[in-house]
């Protein structure tokens, strides 16, 4: 059962519009901060830690984002990026970090690709996506170098997803 925890300082900071800041301005500092901690995700789901993990949950039109902050116990913190939804407390309690991180496995074959995202300053970032069925899990990472080699390890890896 999870628990709802204040959103850092730094997270809040990165994700409000400062005085007199463009919403260009704004929109280019908030995706490069979020690809920051997509980042710090990607690198605890290689270190088999949950801390730092986003959690990304449908909700409207877009997604509610939440990073667990704290594995025992279990606490995750609100990510107001984009239009910033949130799910009701209740269903943050609903969530159990076994869920979260320990898919069960099913023998179904995946292929890593690496997609490349253009943002609204002209900058690149890539992320590896592994794609099976209905199921895409997301691996962002750096740079391309990060990212080659980052798929040339997942390919050389036994996965699977679970698809339901």
């Amino acid at each position: 059962m999870a628990q709802l925890v204040a959103t850092p300082q730094d997270v809040l900071d990165a994700f409000t519009q400062l005085s007199g800041e463009s919403y260009r301005d704004f929109s280019i500092r908030e995706d490069k901060f979020m690809a920051k901690l997509e980042k710090s995700s990607s690198i605890a789901v290689l270190k088999q830690s949950a801390k730092k993990l986003i959690i990304k949950i449908p909700y409207a039109d877009g997604h509610a984002y939440y990073r667990v902050e704290s594995e025992n116990p279990f606490q995750v913190s609100h990510i107001p990026y984009g239009d910033a939804w949130q799910v009701t407390e209740s269903t943050i309690r609903g969530l159990l970090l076994k869920e979260i991180v320990d898919w069960p496995v099913v023998e179904v074959p995946v292929v890593p690709f690496i997609r490349t995202n253009t943002l609204t300053d002209g900058s690149k970032t890539y992320d590896v996506i592994l794609e099976s069925g209905n199921t895409q899990v997301t691996i962002a990472c750096v740079d391309n170098g990060h990212a080659k080699a980052v798929l040339k390890t997942l390919k050389e890896a036994s996965i699977t997803i679970d698809n339901q």
